[in-house]
């Protein structure tokens, strides 16, 4: 006897079916072998009032045997109003779907296509391969609601201790002495104020900006709450580019000159910057012994654990950048060997220190929560909130499906006499677009006409930033780009380094969703601190596909094939369910792994929302593509990967033990 699809279906209730939008959608779902039903409306999935007899849908009812999984699927909404529409239809229905006894978990698509049959023809041969990756990706009830509602940057779990709006922490300390002279001598206040905050590094801070320019007046910043800076405890900076994170660590050393002192990163270019204007001793300067010995030290987290515990406490910790330092920690490759080994030191030293401060312009409550579960138990953290913004800038946005337009919008700027920044997720793009400009001025001076100008162009990537002359190139940056016409940088100058004296006329962000999420994005493109333009594509989809950003499924996966190199397995004697040593660690991990890959499967989006959130206006130019720059670039890669093969087979074979010395150096040259 012969049954219908249906019938069969009915018969299988280990099969999920996905409830999508209309008929068009789930026939395309059905198409690709998918079982899929068809909503006439996102609210028709489910029939009654709210909170009294609301249930699902009856045409749905036969379906709904226990252990069936459904799956909602619907449009891609970028409106407030309509998602907000979405999110309530799709916890309604869910809700319904579970009171039925069957279980729910929610797919979201990642743009920019709104239904899944728009997903399916833009995603042509690769479709099926990533709508499964999607769906396999389906979050559950809970997840979904907590994802939705959680703010996209900044703090919701943790409320201010102090808000201030002001250009620069220093100007809200209240400091005892100086507030005493301030009633007797008013006038001396702000004078002994200016020159107790004042480093000594030429050009920083660069001179206080009017309020037209994005900043705050003066009479707004009197008026701003002050603080004291607490002695102990952990202290959160949570306060925009640029407003004088380390300049605050600066004064607090000055006051506290006994204090051993740790200054702890991600980047070593960070840290070298850092190291000078905290005035600290860089690791990589000293012996096994001298690590032991100073007094103030800079070092990157990679390095962490070649500290001697037993012998080592600090009165203060600072970490810059934390939500990036927290990313490295427990994500990258070069941490990797050493992941178990570092948690325990940074958990040792954070707990013992009496003072930990991290700081960060997009400061998160999972960064919050990572460094309190290593503190002393029941301690609140003190959390100093600066609501100035650096924004107010000029953003010119390409929708092109190719970075072309935006190359030819650079090429055009030069020719302009204009002295540009290029900011870039690709180190691979940065060296093609400097090698492009090299065969165009080969190619002209080769003619007769001797048409082309050899722009002045200092390139920085992860291949050079640690040859002697980038590294005297960053050390003086605001100084030394005044020699160029143009400044090319890969994420090796992503943080920690200011320029901030006027040079450049514009700024040009191309990112490519390989790399680098919104915030980080963010913090390249404000490296330059002048108010100028900027231009700014990112390409619509990550180049290698969606990734998982589901935390409860990532971590469920880790736990099963158990691919970890920092966290102990342990399993409950009573369940048998599996966790980890560092529980807390493991959950950071995972948290951030999904909403990294949050922003990556959605950085044109991502992007685009904190740019506005900062305060920027933005001007659409379209979506066209140069062929001329396209070709441009496909020739300058041409030309470094035959220099790149030439150069590899030229190559002279090493020792085990060249290779081994070489690995432990912080840079190889070409």
């Amino acid at each position: 006897l012969q049954i219908s699809f249906w019938e069969w279906v009915k018969q299988h209730p280990e099969i999920p079916v996905i409830l999508c939008e209309g008929e068009k959608k789930a026939a395309c779902l059905l198409s690709l072998g998918f079982v899929a039903i068809a909503l006439p409306g996102i609210w028709n999935g489910r029939v009654g009032k709210q909170d009294f007899d609301e249930r699902l849908h009856p045409d749905l009812v036969p379906m709904a045997q226990a252990g069936r999984k459904f799956i909602i699927l619907f449009d891609h909404e970028t409106k407030a109003k309509t998602r907000w529409s979405v999110f309530q239809a799709t916890v309604r229905t869910a809700k319904a779907i579970e009171s039925a006894g069957c279980e729910c978990e929610v797919a979201l698509l990642p743009g920019p296509e709104k239904g899944v049959d728009d997903f399916v023809v833009a995603r042509g041969e690769d479709a099926n391969a990533l709508l499964t990756a999607i769906i396999d990706d389906a979050k559950s009830l809970a997840d979904y609601q907590r994802s939705y509602r959680a703010k996209k940057w900044g703090l919701s779990k943790y409320k201010p201790d102090v808000t201030i709006n002001v250009l620069y922490l220093s100007e809200a300390l209240c400091i005892p002495e100086l507030e005493e002279k301030c009633l007797r001598v008013p006038e001396l206040y702000e004078l002994e104020k200016e020159q107790l905050f004042t480093p000594s590094i030429k050009g920083y801070p660069p001179k206080k900006e009017s309020t037209d320019s994005g900043g705050v007046d003066s009479d707004k910043s009197k008026k701003s709450p002050s603080f004291n800076f607490p002695k102990s405890g952990l202290v959160v900076l949570w306060s925009d580019m640029g407003t004088g994170k380390t300049e605050l660590m600066r004064w607090w050393r000055d006051q506290n000159p006994d204090a051993r002192f740790l200054n702890n990163g991600h980047r070593v270019n960070l840290l070298k910057n850092l190291a000078e204007r905290l005035r600290t001793a860089m690791y990589s300067d000293l012996g096994y012994t001298g690590l032991a010995q100073a007094q103030a030290l800079s070092i990157t987290i990679d390095s962490l654990h070649k500290l001697n515990t037993q012998s080592l406490t600090y009165g203060c910790i600072f970490i810059d950048e934390a939500c990036q330092y927290l990313t490295h920690l427990l994500h990258s490759n070069t941490c990797k060997q050493y992941r178990a080994a570092i948690l325990e030191v940074l958990e040792y030293i954070v707990y013992n220190a009496p003072l930990v401060v991290i700081a960060d312009a997009h400061m998160d409550d999972l960064t919050v929560n990572f460094f309190l579960a290593m503190r002393p138990l029941g301690e609140v953290p003190y959390i100093i909130k600066n609501e100035w913004r650096n924004g107010s800038r000029t953003i010119y946005w390409y929708e092109g499906d190719n970075s072309s337009a935006i190359v030819a919008q650079i090429s055009a700027a030069l020719m302009l006499g204009e002295k540009i920044m290029v900011a870039s997720d690709s180190k691979r793009f940065i060296k093609k677009l400097d090698k492009s400009f090299t065969i165009n001025y080969e190619e002209s001076n080769s003619e007769e006409s001797h048409t082309q100008k050899k722009w002045r162009i200092w390139s920085v990537h992860s291949d050079n930033s640690g040859s002697d002359e980038n590294v005297a190139f960053i050390k003086d940056i605001t100084n030394a780009v005044k020699n160029f016409d143009a400044l090319f940088t890969s994420p090796s100058l992503g943080t920690g380094v200011d320029i901030s004296e006027y040079h450049f006329d514009l700024v040009f962000g191309v990112f490519h969703g390989v790399s680098q999420t919104a915030t980080e994005c963010a913090q390249q493109l404000y490296r330059y601190r002048p108010k100028v333009p900027f231009h700014i594509w990112v390409a619509p989809r990550p180049p290698f596909g969606y990734k998982d950003t589901n935390a409860t499924k990532i971590k469920e996966r880790l736990l099963q094939t158990n691919e970890m190199t920092a966290f102990l397995l342990r399993i409950d004697r009573e369940t048998g369910k599996r966790g980890a040593e560092k529980d807390w660690a493991l959950e950071a991990y995972c948290q951030i792994m999904a909403n990294r890959h949050y922003s990556l499967n959605n950085l044109r989006d991502d992007l685009r929302s904190l740019l506005t959130e900062m305060g920027n206006t933005f001007i659409y130019v379209g979506s066209d593509s140069d062929p001329q720059s396209l070709e441009s670039l496909k020739a300058a890669a041409q030309a470094l990967d035959s220099a790149h093969n030439s150069a590899v087979a030229k190559a002279n074979n090493i020792t085990l033990s060249e290779y081994r010395a070489r690995q432990s150096k912080d840079y190889l040259d070409p």
